[in-house]
């Protein structure tokens, strides 16, 4: 990375922008996923890939989302996924459909108790929900749909799914297909991968 020749990058995105379906001249393959805890050298090796021309593309924040500002400060290419764990003492890493009298319900729930956080986290491009919830496909679809529409109206982007590695079986994906032609209608939201 030291001795890359320094290149002008073309955004991956831009708060409030859409991500373009040109690839961008310079992209990073490097991508950081950070959990609460300690970050010694973080902010440091994000600076010195962003000075030779290679940002860092993505950062996660899971529950901490200072990585993203260090992230944004050294460059503001690098795109912020967060991911909030706990909200008002709720789990939220996957909620049970039987709690909720629908998927739509536990969106608006789930809504409440996230956008405070969200509100207080600008430098979060992207907000990512449920983590490697692996079942429950048409109940997630019909939930991602409401939470777009709630989301959007606030300009916060999502990240649908984040499956667990090896999910979902091929014979899901229609349903997984129905929230992402959603996703594309508006919103700028993308899909969220564990390969």
């Amino acid at each position: 990375v030291a001795n890359a020749a320094p290149l002008e990058p073309t955004p991956l995105s831009m708060p409030g922008q859409p991500l373009t379906a040109t690839p961008p001249e310079v992209v990073s393959k490097v991508g950081v996923h950070v959990v609460a805890g300690s970050r010694t050298g973080f902010g440091t090796f994000v600076q010195k890939c962003a000075a030779v021309g290679r940002p860092v593309a993505v950062v996660k924040c899971v529950g901490d989302f200072g990585a993203a500002f260090d992230a944004k400060k050294a460059s503001p290419l690098t795109v912020t996924v967060g991911r909030v764990e706990e909200a008002s003492n709720v789990d939220m890493r996957a909620w049970d459909p039987a709690n909720y009298s629908s998927a739509a319900a536990a969106a608006t729930l789930y809504y409440q108790l996230v956008e405070p956080i969200w509100k207080l986290n600008p430098l979060i491009d992207v907000w990512e929900t449920f983590n490697e919830m692996s079942s429950h496909w048409d109940w997630q679809a019909d939930f991602y749909i409401k939470l777009m529409d709630l989301a959007e109206a606030d300009g916060y982007r999502l990240g649908l799914w984040s499956a667990s590695v090896g999910n979902p079986d091929e014979s899901v994906y229609p349903r997984i297909a129905r929230a992402c032609q959603r996703a594309r209608q508006s919103g700028n939201h993308i899909l969220c991968l564990h390969e």
